[in-house]
């Protein structure tokens, strides 16, 4: 229902109260319905049921029958019971993937090297924001697939020397793989840095090769730089590989407002 309203709200002015769904629901195609597919829609519809409101109102059974518990609890949300509680200590993430489609195609590598450098970066900050590390980091870079006669994807898979959450060793690691990944004559559509091996920052063993005074300062450095980007903003402190006018950042135009997490973007009505 929150999926229904956050649709119609779009098209009003970012406003939707929905005190009565029943007119909205028998309006809405059953595709429409989150979590119902294709092959979903086609099994419902050869039962007659080609609205968000007859799917509301089928019969249980019928509907287990023919999408399983998947599709239960979506009939159930619908009519008003959640199904998904609200995880009040979520559990700790297994691994942290930053990725993100480029505004413009990307042919060059120092474009490539910026936003692998910019990803690679923003997955430290998460990391240090949960207070884990990475031992494993995957760097991956694609074309578009809807070009399959110049597509070109591939991927590298590093083990570090020792669990890092840093912005310097993650980015440098990053930058290392994607010199080796890039092929001239290409224009990527896409690039990401994932990080695998999550652990508690901790309880890490250290290492006797490490530099202790070094990995300190590093530490220190990186709740400087936290620091400043909480108070004055994300972005506001950032490594110069990450580039400065970063053309390829991914258009956000029509993003939706951030309603409940900016003061800046609440709704205002007069």
């Amino acid at each position: 229902m929150a999926k229904v309203a956050n649709s119609i709200a779009k098209q009003q002015d970012g406003i939707c109260v929905l005190r009565e769904p029943e007119p909205v629901l028998a309006q809405l195609p059953v595709s429409e319905v989150w979590g119902v597919g294709r092959q979903l829609t086609k099994r419902l519809e050869a039962q007659g049921i080609v609205t968000a409101l007859q799917l509301r109102e089928a019969d249980i059974s019928l509907i287990k029958q023919l999408l399983g518990v998947v599709g239960v609890r979506i009939v159930l949300e619908l009519r008003g019971v959640p199904c998904l509680p609200l995880e009040l200590c979520p559990q700790p993430r297994k691994s942290c993937c930053v990725a993100r489609g480029f505004g413009r195609p990307v042919e060059s590598l120092a474009d490539l090297r910026e936003a692998v450098a910019f990803y690679g970066a923003t997955a430290a900050a998460k990391l240090r924001r949960d207070g884990q590390v990475a031992k494993t980091m995957t760097v991956f870079i694609t074309t578009s697939r809807f070009r399959p006669r110049d597509y070109y994807a591939n991927s590298q898979t590093l083990i570090l020397p020792f669990p890092a959450n840093d912005t310097p060793t993650l980015v440098r690691a990053a930058l290392g793989a994607t010199e080796q990944l890039y092929q001239p004559g290409y224009s990527f559509h896409k690039a990401g840095v994932m990080l695998m091996d999550l652990s508690p920052e901790g309880i890490v063993q250290g290492s006797i090769f490490e530099d202790q005074v070094g990995q300190e300062r590093s530490w220190e450095l990186m709740e400087v730089i936290d620091s400043l980007n909480r108070q004055f903003g994300s972005g506001a402190v950032r490594w110069a590989a990450e580039g400065l006018q970063q053309g390829w950042r991914m258009r956000a135009d029509r993003l939706t407002q951030r309603y409940t997490t900016r003061w800046d973007e609440l709704v205002s009505a007069n």
